[in-house]
């Protein structure tokens, strides 16, 4: 039986699985049998296949890593091409900050002004370790209208805003300018360069739902769009449900009050005169 072995510097193992010829892959081989050289392939006819995926977390923070895999024929067995029984993959790793990332957008909205909703994003240059010239360009809502002179664009930090207006013809807040890096912060209450964008738009009453989301571009490069931070997806449109409304309940006017009563005095003298009678 021919066994198979491998084993990795600056990774670690996280999971196995085989392929192959049908029939050959029943269960894949365990991280600790293939790290300890136990593993025993199973017999392969010619132009037989078996296909071992491994998956690793590179562990390593510089330098290179590497994956080795080496295979040893059964005993009493000429191999007529020994020098092919080993291969090694190695790869650089690579622990700097990419200059080309868009930064990350988070969007909530508020809905205590109805039918107004106040839409507020919060802008992050958390992938890159210099500042980056970004276009964010954010659709005013279907069924919804920009209020006019609600724009409110605030860079911090020292981050800067070059334009923030309402493009008219295409409906639409947008903000040119520079947001300064914040390498590795996840929110606003951790970031210090981050960019903040707050408008409002109006509705009719009969609207139900509404979604908004915004996009940012940097300068050559890729563009991304805001995330909805009250749901686990990632990415999604931030939206507004409106609550059902309480049902009306009917109230009884002053004239309704006094029909009322003299139906019921009606129905006591018709009753008194009956017990008379009897």
């Amino acid at each position: 039986m021919h066994r198979y072995r491998t084993f990795a510097t600056g990774l670690s193992k996280t999971a196995v699985a085989c392929s192959g010829t049908p029939g050959k892959c029943v269960t894949a081989p365990s991280i600790a049998q293939l790290e300890g050289g136990s593993f025993a392939l199973p017999a392969l006819a010619k132009d037989d296949t078996y296909q071992i995926t491994v998956t690793a977390t590179v562990t390593a923070t510089s330098g290179q890593v590497s994956n080795v895999a080496t295979i040893a024929v059964p005993v009493g067995t000429t191999d007529p091409t020994p020098g092919n029984n080993s291969a090694t993959d190695t790869d650089n790793v690579n622990n700097e900050p990419s200059l080309f990332d868009p930064p990350s957008g988070f969007k909530t909205v508020n809905s205590a002004g109805y039918p107004e909703l106040v839409w507020r994003m919060v802008w992050i240059n958390n992938g890159n370790a210099d500042a980056v010239n970004v276009t964010i360009a954010d659709p005013i809502p279907a069924s919804t209208t920009y209020v006019a002179g609600s724009l409110v664009c605030e860079p911090r930090g020292s981050s800067l805003t070059n334009q923030c207006y309402y493009d008219s013809g295409n409906n639409r807040v947008v903000w040119e300018g520079t947001i300064s890096a914040d390498l590795g912060t996840q929110n606003e209450a951790q970031a210090n360069n981050e960019v903040v964008i707050t408008f409002r738009t109006t509705m009719s009453t009969n609207v139900t739902r509404v979604e908004n989301q915004g996009c940012a571009q940097i300068v050559g490069g890729d563009t991304s769009c805001t995330d909805n931070p009250a749901t686990p997806s990632s990415g999604d449109p931030t939206v507004w449900t409106k609550s059902a409304e309480p049902a009306v309940v009917p109230t009884m006017t002053e004239w309704g009050m006094i029909i009322l009563m003299v139906f019921q005095g009606m129905g006591a003298l018709y009753y008194l005169r009956r017990r008379i009678r009897s």
